[in-house]
């Protein structure tokens, strides 16, 4: 199209020479079978950029073609109407009212005035914005009168702001769940709702997780039925409450036979040394000092007991007297202690089964 737009161009300038001894110094508005686009004086146009043309803003695509409608431009929404110029203010477009600021841009999320625009630009009517009403005409409502419950002679009903009440249907009310009949009146007591019961109480708040005499309604306030509630009761058909008998219940336990102990247990070593002896008993001499390192005639240290005073030998030469006739030598093996290890002794015990809690009626 633009090389169409360009060959019209360049014919009528070949026809303008040859007819005319001067270009025109004029800039035009221009039209093809693609739309309307700008001259300049030197026959150069706008493309993607805004341009002020007698005394309104136009904007221009990437060909030069002047733009009409809604136009996503840098961020911003913009409307042009059907001659192209940009529209500002207050402007119905399509049955609905939007605000175009100074500079063009649609106003969004935001009060102008006493007026509201939603994210889309259309101005809210007939609604709360935060703590504030908008009317039918979209102008805030200084003190209008919020939600309320409202009494007469059938009962309570719960009016909108918007003068509004919900009938044959649940309506959550400051966190609680009511539910209203075919007239718009507060139900209380029990209520079927689509083949499920649902208990009101006497204020019309729902009852939700709680037994309400031997039945039992459930988080969303449904009425339990043919099984058990969280609680641990067994609730029939009809969801009413059957107790139900509970076995006894065992668990394994252990039972410790003896307490875990520490022993401090010899380390004993055997060695083989002369010893002396006459007159008495060898072995009983050794049961006597069992485990030590000096006893009688232990020639390691030559030490003499007093219960064997007869007992001598020679520590030097660790032999038996001379001058002493009937003296004995002998080697004897024997086991002594050498230091203690400490060996803990684990716990002992059994498993065995113990009773938790006796079986019951629930």
């Amino acid at each position: 199209m633009m090389k169409k737009k360009l060959a019209m161009l360049l014919t009528a300038a070949a026809i303008g020479c040859a007819m005319t001894p001067a270009l025109s110094t004029e800039a035009a508005w221009n039209v093809d079978g693609a739309g309307w686009w700008y001259t300049h004086p030197d026959g150069s146009y706008t493309t993607n950029s805004w341009e002020w043309v007698n005394g309104a803003w136009y904007h221009f695509d990437g060909t030069g073609y002047m733009q009409t409608g809604w136009q996503w431009i840098d961020g911003a929404w913009y409307y042009m109407d059907g001659s192209g110029a940009m529209l500002t203010g207050w402007q119905v477009i399509d049955g609905s009212w939007y605000y175009l600021n100074g500079n063009g841009s649609m106003a969004a999320n935001q009060w102008v005035g006493n007026y509201y625009v939603d994210g889309s630009g259309r101005m809210a009517a007939n609604t709360w914005i935060g703590n504030y009403y908008v009317g039918g005409d979209g102008c805030w409502i200084p003190g209008y009168g919020a939600a309320q419950w409202i009494a007469d002679n059938h009962g309570w009903w719960y009016r909108h702001s918007d003068g509004g009440y919900t009938r044959n249907g649940w309506e959550q009310i400051d966190g609680q769940w009511y539910l209203f009949d075919g007239s718009g009146y507060m139900l209380t007591g029990w209520q079927n709702v689509g083949g499920t019961w649902y208990y009101l109480h006497g204020n019309g708040v729902m009852a939700a997780n709680q037994w309400v005499g031997s039945y039992y309604v459930n988080g969303s306030g449904a009425m339990l039925a043919n099984t058990w509630t969280p609680d641990g009761y067994w609730v029939n058909e009809s969801g009413v409450w059957t107790p139900q008998w509970h076995d006894a219940v065992y668990d394994d336990k252990w039972v410790v036979d003896k307490e875990a102990w520490t022993e401090r247990k010899p380390v004993i070593v055997y060695d083989t040394h002369a010893i002396c002896y006459c007159g008495f008993d060898l072995d009983q001499a050794f049961l006597d000092k069992y485990g030590e390192d000096a006893f009688v005639g232990h020639w390691n240290t030559g030490e003499i007991y007093e219960e064997y005073n007869s007992f001598l030998w020679d520590v030097t030469t660790h032999e038996c007297p001379k001058n002493h006739a009937g003296w004995k030598s002998s080697n004897i093996t024997y086991p002594y202690i050498v230091d203690y290890e400490i060996v803990n002794h684990p716990e002992e015990g059994h498993w065995e089964k113990v009773l938790v809690s006796d079986g019951y009626w629930k």
